[in-house]
């Protein structure tokens, strides 16, 4: 039972978090550095400790030891550092359409230096040589906001407090059908292994030994 809450736990947590955010009753900004954060955290421990951890294991080093398990948690650190890369790059929005995260990027940019024009994805400066790509999906409630160019760490830090504000101004009904579906994957994702194995039949207790402890003796038959 702790085996399981150890490496299926984060992944339900990171789930759950998700369900958290689209329940809010206004946009939830969200830096890329923490959502990424998060999912490696809820990833990490299925990987270094779990069954598909212990498949990818068994197929890279043949026969696991300690020392492959301290390389296999360093090819992890490493391969979640690289990817890590642009997630400071981004920021992300939960319980907003499509349109609403076109205006509320558009009157943000206005409060920052610079000519920003609309593009077909997202808006460009192109005098400083630099913008923002901006993905948007109506089924989940999501929006995505990524720099690019120039001095691009620098435009996302200053467009945050700026995006936060200005969302701070909607009001939005809680997206309750797509959170219920990911405190629902949440549940099952710990919950079905959980019940799977308290369901697994217990296998047969052993014998119980003798009160003297000697060998129990046949009885002498008749006669």
């Amino acid at each position: 039972m702790a085996a399981l809450l150890v490496t299926l736990g984060p992944l339900a947590c990171y789930f759950a978090a998700q369900g958290l955010w689209l329940c809010s009753p206004r946009p939830r900004l969200v830096s890329g550095t923490v959502d990424y954060l998060l999912m490696a955290f809820g990833l990490g421990a299925l990987l270094a400790y779990g069954p598909v951890g212990g498949f990818l294991l068994q197929a890279v080093f043949r026969s696991p030891g300690l020392a492959a398990h301290l390389a296999w948690l360093s090819l992890l650190t490493t391969a979640a550092l690289a990817l890590a890369g642009p997630s400071h790059r981004r920021l992300l929005v939960y319980n907003i359409d499509p349109a609403r995260a076109h205006a509320a990027l558009r009157e943000a940019l206005a409060q920052l230096p610079g000519e920003f024009s609309p593009t077909l994805n997202g808006f460009e400066d192109r005098v400083a040589g630099r913008g923002l790509a901006l993905k948007t999906s109506g089924r989940s409630r999501t929006a995505e906001v990524s720099a690019f160019g120039r001095r691009a760490d620098e435009l996302i830090l200053a467009l945050g407090p700026a995006l936060k504000a200005r969302l701070a101004t909607e009001r939005r009904r809680p997206a309750w059908p797509i959170a219920f579906a990911w405190f629902a994957l949440a549940l099952a994702t710990l919950g079905g292994p959980i019940a799977w194995r308290s369901a697994r039949p217990r296998p047969d207790a052993p014998p119980r030994p003798a009160a003297s402890g000697q060998p129990d003796r046949p009885s002498p038959g008749p006669g």
